[in-house]
């Protein structure tokens, strides 16, 4: 979803840029928030039964883990700094037609000239779109092996 959704928004001739950018900080939030959720249940799970010494069945899960756990805590904070500069650099509060909208580009202008936030190198989003690419392939070849050692396939 994040992949299509990054895509497909920069498509769309009437969005700006920055407007654009802050949809995406929040899509790529919720994600964030979701992933989480599934690595704590996939973990508890593999405790819960007991699989976490049993290599075929937490290897997958654990690297996945660290993988999400890379992505929360080095790269989504750069790219969220991205963000919040091309906002910042994109508009003036005379775009938007609400307060809540005027104030919100407001708080996040003065939030990156208080922090002298700067732009992180073109590596840190494509090693991002890389690990998302790589969870993918990693989680349909889990799949299809837990399917395949249960007779599924």
């Amino acid at each position: 979803i994040s992949g299509m959704e990054a895509w497909v928004k920069f498509k769309a001739p009437l969005l700006l840029r920055h407007v654009g950018f802050d949809v995406g900080r929040h899509v790529f939030s919720a994600l964030s928030a979701v992933e989480c959720a599934f690595v704590c249940n996939q973990l508890y799970t593999l405790y819960a039964g007991d699989l976490l010494s049993k290599t075929e069945y937490s290897r997958t899960p654990l690297i996945l883990t660290g993988m999400v756990f890379v992505q929360l805590v080095v790269l989504s904070p750069k790219l969220e700094n991205l963000g919040k500069i091309i906002i910042a650099e994109g508009g003036n509060e005379k775009e938007f037609s609400t307060e809540k909208s005027s104030k919100a580009f407001s708080s996040i202008r003065k939030e990156v000239a208080k922090k002298k936030l700067y732009k992180p190198a073109r590596f840190i989003h494509q090693s991002y779109v890389v690990m998302e690419l790589v969870k993918v392939v990693m989680l349909g070849n889990y799949a299809y092996n837990i399917a395949s050692s249960i007779n599924i396939i």
